[in-house]
């Protein structure tokens, strides 16, 4: 399969909230890095750790994400992914988080072993903040 396939069907499942899927096509030791001002933030050395990320995330908000891809550049075993999220927050308003992936491929061509993650971090940060406001409210 070539890269671009490879990515491509990556995505697909991501698109279509597989997440199980969607992290089989990672290397289990990818470093994973998020960048940006917020509590999710930091490097991450397994996808284990990064899937546990994911799930605090998913206590701001209420049910799954529906995720977007934007737009896929692939070049050799390197790729750009510009994706959004549309999450509904505690406060029950619907929050639009634009975020960026690089990604490369390892020599095998077999998995994603390296992501640089890019967030707007007012948009994460209003979420959560959004829900603390919940928390207190109830």
């Amino acid at each position: 399969m070539e890269a671009r396939e490879f990515i491509e069907k990556a995505f697909s499942y991501y698109t279509q909230g597989k997440m199980q899927e969607f992290f089989a096509c990672f290397d289990p030791h990818a470093i994973w890095n998020i960048h940006g001002n917020h509590p999710f933030a930091g490097e991450y050395k397994t996808i284990a750790n990064l899937e546990n990320v994911f799930s605090q995330f998913y206590d701001f908000i209420q049910g799954k994400p529906k995720q977007y891809l934007r737009r896929l550049i692939v070049e050799g075993n390197r790729a750009a992914a510009f994706l959004y999220d549309e999450v509904v927050g505690k406060d029950g308003k619907t929050y639009v988080l634009n975020y960026t992936l690089l990604l490369e491929m390892g020599k095998d061509g077999k998995s994603i072993v390296w992501v640089d993650n890019y967030m707007d971090t007012d948009q994460i940060l209003e979420v959560i903040r959004a829900s603390y406001r919940r928390a207190k409210a109830a």
